[in-house]
């Protein structure tokens, strides 16, 4: 597993100067831009990914790979083929950020970023899943 360095400094959280609420968990603003060390990881992230496919196949299996091309503009998603080729950046990278785990208390309570249909709380176009509620810390820090 990887995550993005933490000393880029084109990259970061904080309380948006805009806000409508004082409630931080709403009012958050986050910008990721990569640097050279967080594309390096994700270039071994993704050989990582390859080698453990390739072992739990076995030696000497063949391994076919989904190739599913991306959509340009807004345009039809074309159908996907199997290849024994590995697919590329293009087709097994996803245009956003995705975080694998965090722990973010789920629910009504004042202290639950995100609601019981897994909406961020003050943002309309995020959704969370795979959200472990019972453990008592946060998977975000606020100032």
């Amino acid at each position: 597993m990887g995550e993005l360095s933490e000393n880029n400094p084109n990259s970061w959280f904080r309380k948006s100067e805009w806000g409508t609420t004082s409630d931080p968990t709403a009012n958050c603003v986050l910008q990721v831009v990569p640097n050279k060390a967080d594309k390096k990881l994700w270039d071994e992230m993704d050989e990582a990914t390859f080698q453990a496919i390739e072992a739990m196949a076995g030696d000497g299996n063949i391994v076919e790979w989904w190739h599913q091309p991306q959509p340009e503009d807004g345009r039809e998603m074309l159908p996907g083929v199997w290849s024994y080729e590995k697919p590329g950046q293009g087709t097994i990278r996803m245009p956003g950020i995705v975080h694998e785990a965090s722990l973010i208390p789920l629910g009504n309570r004042k202290e639950c970023p995100v609601d019981e249909n897994y909406k961020v709380k003050g943002v309309s176009n995020v959704v969370c899943t795979n959200i472990y509620t019972r453990h008592p810390s946060f998977g975000l820090i606020f100032e």
